[in-house]
């Protein structure tokens, strides 16, 4: 069963509403309205967007990949979700590895140039994501998921210090308000 069917841009703060308002993320809330918090969320996932975002529901087999900060962190220091909603096709990270093994450079650099390059056209700030890690979401052949889709916009390296650097964003990114339980895990191809 798809848990995002019927999503659109239209109605995605009803879909992230009926998320919030699960027991298990009251924590998240802290003391904040549901419906403030949906509208919040929404307008954030509009601004990473080029434009309107489409809707679109992929079906399995399919493939798609999550960066995330290092599932075991030092104290103080930032977790992301690995089951969170930012996901893109596992060819954009094919395709790049295809395109560095044509240079003569060390595996380790090769996987940092590789990095540096999937952060700058999903424009992941390094203040949200430390990108240590990769998930994969993995369908089953029939299996459907429906998401919002589009172009990656432009973002600042870090939005409290604007005007410091910019990552150009252009690579397409997937939002998922809701994943499939049990369809996330970790990729087992190193990124770092």
């Amino acid at each position: 069963m798809d848990p995002n069917e019927g999503l659109a841009m239209q109605n995605l703060a009803d879909h992230l509403l009926r998320k919030l308002l699960l027991p298990h993320n009251a924590t998240f809330l802290s003391g904040r309205k549901a419906e403030d918090v949906a509208a919040e969320e929404t307008v954030k996932i509009l601004k990473a967007f080029v434009g309107f975002p489409a809707t679109e529901t992929i079906t399995g087999p399919i493939t798609l990949l999550r960066g995330t900060s290092d599932a075991n962190p030092a104290p103080l220091k930032r977790q992301n979700n690995p089951f969170g909603g930012w996901w893109f096709r596992e060819e954009i990270l094919l395709k790049l590895h295809e395109q560095f093994d044509r240079i003569p450079i060390s595996e380790r650099l090769q996987r940092s140039a590789v990095r540096g390059h999937i952060r700058a056209t999903l424009a992941l700030a390094p203040v949200w994501n430390e990108f240590e890690e990769l998930w994969c979401l993995q369908l089953e052949p029939g299996q459907r998921l429906t998401g919002l889709v589009g172009t990656a916009s432009e973002q600042f390296l870090d939005s409290e210090l604007e005007g410091l650097g910019r990552l150009v964003g252009g690579a397409k990114q997937y939002y998922f308000p809701v994943i499939p339980p049990f369809s996330a895990k970790p990729y087992p191809y190193r990124l770092v």
